[in-house]
């Protein structure tokens, strides 16, 4: 029991180290548009008009963009095995070396102490994108088990040209994720022209409503008071479309994002 105290405790403390290397590269994008900014203000006006929380978000996600998936994109997991686990630990490490000439990270499980189904489990968990099994019988015919989180498929792909499978099926995962949430938003976001419309989209389908509103902020928060739902934000590429506002009937130029937090 103390041994695995102290391995999750050794766990926790990379991790956290992980998330602060993150945190800190984000700090230096928001430095360097800060100082380009004061440099020369017309060199930033076309990414950000002004330094907000919808620029910070933006920097964040420009951060984060090479980790796309998670901070280890790849596992790969030894199954029990006897008299064959010098050569198979031998084929391990070339493929690993292969893996990572493509830039992918990747983590290799041997620990014999645990089941091949309790590392699936863990991985899984921490949201390892793929996993890759080899056994035996994989390694007498050259391939190994690939199988993807987002689906739970698994495919035999030959240990010749894994490097360039893998690398093939992490963009594949990695636009798959992307589409499926653009498509999830897109079909919670629904337009509302009156201000029963509107009522009835919170109350009865929830998700983001695109309506118009007068630019004021004291129709903002009387929106807010009567309705319990506030503005998310003004799509940078929104575009304009004369309208009437949803509460006070005034001249509207575009829509903005309504939303209820939970």
């Amino acid at each position: 029991h103390n041994e695995e105290r102290a391995h999750w405790r050794e766990e926790v403390l990379r991790l956290d180290a992980e998330n602060e290397a993150y945190w800190k590269q984000i700090d230096e994008e928001i430095e360097r548009f800060e100082s380009t900014k004061e440099r020369n203000p017309e060199s930033t006006k076309k990414e950000a008009p002004s330094f907000d929380l919808s620029t910070y978000r933006s920097y964040i996600s420009k951060a984060l963009r090479k980790k796309k998936l998670s901070p280890e994109q790849l596992v790969e997991l030894q199954h029990r095995v006897d008299a064959m686990i010098a050569a198979k630990v031998e084929m391990k490490q070339e493929t690993i070396e292969k893996l990572k000439a493509k830039g992918i990270s990747v983590k290799y499980d041997d620990d014999d102490s645990k089941r091949s189904g309790w590392k699936f489990n863990e991985y899984e968990v921490k949201g390892v994108p793929v996993r890759i099994a080899i056994g035996p019988r994989d390694l007498e015919n050259n391939h190994a088990e690939v199988c993807r989180r987002d689906t739970l498929e698994k495919t035999n792909i030959s240990l010749d040209t894994i490097d360039v499978e893998v690398e093939k099926l992490l963009a594949e995962i990695q636009q798959s994720l992307f589409d499926r949430t653009v498509k999830f938003r897109e079909d919670n976001t629904r337009k509302a022209d009156t201000w029963d419309e509107f009522m009835d989209i919170l109350d009865n389908q929830a998700g983001f409503v695109y309506a118009h509103w007068d630019g004021t902020p004291e129709t903002e928060e009387l929106i807010k008071e009567k309705a319990k739902a506030t503005i998310r934000c003004i799509p940078f590429n929104n575009p304009l479309e004369e309208g009437k506002c949803i509460l006070t009937g005034k001249p509207s130029k575009q829509r903005v994002l309504f939303a209820r937090a939970y």
